[in-house]
């Protein structure tokens, strides 16, 4: 959202109103995450009390893990939306988001250790991956 800045009359073309419900779309999944509900709810008991190690947590390490927490879910939020239709390897996801495919295998193995995601096919020897929901 950062990037695409505030909206206003670019609204008006028919890319742009697609491309900010796809942006909505990701930001809805990223913040309707059970994990991030969850911590964003527990600030104030992480932050003044302690958590179940008995750690106290300053409010600059909290809002750091928050945001690590965050960016992990908006990357599972983002290969959600783009598998949410049709299969996809490592690569392409990789390569649609400009990100690692060793990123893009780990954030995979994570949403298939929490049943977000499923191998459906090979094509040429090369897995690919569709969300679950």
């Amino acid at each position: 959202v950062e990037e695409i800045g505030p909206i206003g009359t670019e609204i008006g073309a028919a890319g742009n109103r697609e491309k900010i419900n796809e942006i909505f779309e990701i930001i809805d999944l990223t913040l309707l995450d059970e994990d991030v509900k969850w911590l964003v709810g527990r600030e104030w008991t992480l932050v003044t009390v302690e958590n179940a190690y008995g750690e106290i947590y300053d409010e600059a390490t909290f809002k750091r893990i928050l945001k690590e927490r965050i960016n992990q879910q908006f990357l599972i939020a983002q290969i959600q939306y783009l598998t949410k239709d049709k299969p996809m390897s490592t690569y392409e996801l990789a390569k649609a988001l400009g990100r690692s495919t060793e990123e893009i295998f780990r954030t995979i193995v994570e949403m298939e250790r929490k049943e977000k995601a499923v191998l459906v096919d090979f094509v040429d020897r090369t897995p690919r991956y569709q969300s679950v929901r």
